[in-house]
């Protein structure tokens, strides 16, 4: 249990509680007594089939700033918020990750990945937010007749139903929304069991006055087992 510990993700408090590998690049950001910013450490992970490297993900001054500690350097990349295409998140157990796209503060595409153990994806809310609240206001919560509209899931899609529900914003309006149900084809038929395998798993589309919000479960979990989801805010 302590060892598992060891790989979450952590908020950093203070600028003494910054790794040593990146107080220089933070350190210039505190020089006029500015209070430090909401930091989040994904710690390396150690995989059955490849190993993750440890980042550190913050926002600074309307700016994503991902740092990766890699082979002894540490790689940057800077995405104004504005200038970010999507954010893309996935809450699956232990394979979970925030993955921001969109061009840097040097004008070339780029997109990062931080990986994380979902049991820390609350963590990464602040940072999610910021980046989805940054072009316009809100109001203070999700209005009820917004939330309403997918009141008609609930017998076709229950769990869709609260994931559309949780994925819209404070004050944005729903224009459309689109459910497509899991899509299966026969493979064959053994002893009076039929098999099959899945082309396109349940996945929703919600457009938005702000935004297009992709939600799609993950095809290559066991359909029976399935839990956790993939989101894509555009």
């Amino acid at each position: 249990e302590e060892q598992t510990k060891l790989t979450w993700a952590k908020v950093i408090q203070s600028y003494a509680d910054i790794p040593e590998a990146y107080k220089d690049y933070f350190e210039p950001f505190f020089a006029d007594g500015q209070e430090i910013p909401y930091i989040v450490l994904a710690p390396a992970r150690e995989g059955l089939t490849r190993r993750t490297t440890e980042k550190l993900i913050c926002n600074i001054n309307r700016e994503i700033h991902v740092l990766e500690k890699s082979e002894g350097t540490i790689n940057i990349q800077c995405y104004p918020i504005e200038a970010i295409s999507y954010v893309e998140v996935k809450t699956i157990l232990l394979d979970s990750h925030i993955k921001i796209s969109g061009l840097t503060r040097q004008g070339f595409h780029a997109s990062s990945t931080i990986k994380f153990n979902s049991v820390t994806d609350y963590l990464f809310t602040p940072i999610l937010d910021g980046i989805r609240h940054a072009t316009a206001g809100f109001e203070d919560a999700a209005q009820s007749s917004e939330t309403d509209k997918f009141d008609h899931l609930i017998k076709l899609n229950f769990k869709f139903m609260n994931y559309a529900r949780r994925s819209l914003l404070a004050g944005e309006k729903v224009i459309h929304h689109i459910l497509q149900s899991e899509i299966r084809a026969r493979v064959l038929r053994i002893l009076g069991k039929t098999f099959y395998r899945t082309i396109s798993p349940t996945h929703m589309s919600i457009l938005t006055d702000r935004e297009l919000i992709m939600i799609r479960e993950d095809a290559t979990q066991n359909r029976v087992s399935r839990y956790g989801g993939i989101w894509n805010y555009i």
